[in-house]
């Protein structure tokens, strides 16, 4: 690295003098490819993923490691050449639903304590829905109330029905079409701009129940706007 800064100073002779600063940044503990992972697809599709942890200048041991996604990721570590090389083999454990947070591996290096992974997962069960957030009503007062719709499609080629639509009968109206040549239905969303107040803003919650996941939900949030 090469940084330089200017000095300006009230010296007649030499008004402005720059000072540089050079040196080499070394990596004390790189995680390849990266320190990220991200699971996404159907869950029983989702292959483990691994990171190597590649050692600097200095030699390093991981001595234990923290998580904040038990239950819903596991994870090995496999020691390739003590004190310079671990692999990291994660897998994911979730059926269904979204999941954010970090794997910490605590280190023996003074200067580098711990390493970070961060850690995604959007993981498909054998049912689909599509948005998860949907915006619906009266967004100006310039513009028509607008209406929504809601995909839900099996991922299995099972075919299957919607066994449940639990929602707020007060704000929105459900109806439910079976979509043409394909496994799923289309829910058109209406908003009930009527019981809403000039101006409101609101959030409800539509969950949807199907034969193929008995006692799963899948939930979509409506936001409804009533700009007037």
């Amino acid at each position: 690295m090469r940084k330089i800064t200017t000095v300006k100073c009230n010296d007649p002779h030499k008004p402005q003098l720059e000072l540089v600063m050079q040196g080499t940044v070394r990596t004390l503990i790189e995680a390849l490819p990266a320190n990220t992972l991200s699971f996404r697809g159907r869950a029983g599709k989702l292959e483990p993923k691994t990171i190597e942890l590649v050692g600097g200048p200095f030699p390093f041991r991981i001595t234990h490691t923290q998580s904040n996604l038990e239950g819903r990721v596991a994870h090995e570590l496999e020691t390739v050449e003590e004190g310079k090389k671990y692999r990291l083999k994660v897998s994911n454990l979730v059926k269904e639903g979204d999941y954010s947070g970090a794997l910490w591996l605590h280190t023996d290096l003074p200067q580098k304590p711990y390493v970070t992974i961060r850690i995604t997962g959007a993981v498909e069960g054998e049912v689909s829905v599509n948005p998860k957030t949907l915006f619906i009503g009266k967004m100006s007062a310039q513009q028509p109330a607008r209406s929504g719709s809601v995909v839900v499609s099996g991922n299995t080629g099972k075919p299957f029905q919607i066994t449940r639509l639990n929602h707020d009968e007060k704000l929105i109206t459900v109806t439910q079409h079976p979509i043409e040549g394909q496994n799923g239905y289309r829910l058109e969303i209406t908003p009930r701009l009527e019981d809403l107040p000039p101006g409101a803003r609101m959030q409800t919650v539509l969950t949807v129940e199907t034969d193929l996941a008995p006692g799963g939900k899948n939930e979509v949030l409506i936001q409804l706007f009533n700009t007037r």
